[in-house]
């Protein structure tokens, strides 16, 4: 990594504030990664304006919080940093459908604490600092990095592939799907249709011939693809329930 990792902790309960930061140091150390700047809250709104002179990289928050509840103050601080990626750390275990508007990049419960982070710790790293690829654009301006973590999804249109990203922007590159998705093999990215890859990071559901995303798009597929969609978006997500 370049510069220091900036990490914000936010829990009503200051003892489980410190609990959360002494198990994410504890990941740290085993990945081999040197020590973040940390900064430990127990109120939302604290969090919040301590943005003006704090750019996060990385915020772990509880669901309730004072003054400023966990999924209000995701949204908040989303529209402020695009690139800051929220984990939510809850004992409400039942919730973890409810964030996916928020579109955390995990959800952390506070029962599994030690698994849990492990797993979110190495999904920050998988989606930001080392799985970056390049996409020379259509109109043959310079090759661009995009982090896999701000895709949503891509679509081929012959010859063209359009990133459709989380913040609602898009951009068109030469390509084709097949060899995009061998490269995003293994990276929680799943060819639907001829046309569509998605990320799973970002499916709410999946029906009987589309998968809903979300941000509350529909994406279709193929009849005979049912199967093997539903039961890949069911194993990613119990996967992140742990």
């Amino acid at each position: 990594m370049g510069k220091k990792l900036v990490v914000g902790i936010c829990d009503g309960e200051e003892a489980e504030a410190v609990r959360v930061r002494d198990e994410f140091c504890r990941c740290m150390a085993a990945l081999g990664e040197p020590e973040a700047e940390m900064h430990l809250f127990c109120n939302g709104r604290n969090l919040y304006e301590s943005r003006c002179t704090c750019s996060y990289d990385l915020v772990f928050m509880d669901l309730d919080l004072p003054e400023i509840d966990g999924m209000e103050l995701a949204g908040l601080l989303g529209m402020h940093n695009r690139e800051l990626r929220i984990i939510f750390v809850s004992a409400q275990e039942e919730r973890v459908f409810d964030t996916y508007e928020c579109m955390p990049l995990w959800f952390v419960r506070k029962s599994q604490l030690s698994a849990d982070m492990s797993r979110a710790v190495n999904k920050y790293f998988q989606v930001t600092a080392f799985m970056h690829f390049n996409l020379r654009t259509k109109d043959g301006s310079r090759h661009r990095n995009v982090a896999l973590g701000n895709i949503l999804y891509l679509e081929c249109s012959g010859h063209t592939v359009t990133v459709r990203l989380t913040d609602g922007t898009s951009y068109h590159v030469y390509g084709s799907l097949k060899s995009l998705e061998q490269e995003l093999a293994g990276y929680g990215f799943l060819r639907i249709h001829k046309n569509y890859l998605v990320n799973l990071q970002y499916v709410r559901e999946a029906g009987n011939r589309s998968l809903l995303l979300c941000n509350g798009m529909e994406l279709y597929f193929g009849a005979n693809k049912k199967k093997l969609i539903i039961e890949a978006v069911e194993k990613y997500q119990k996967r992140m329930r742990g």
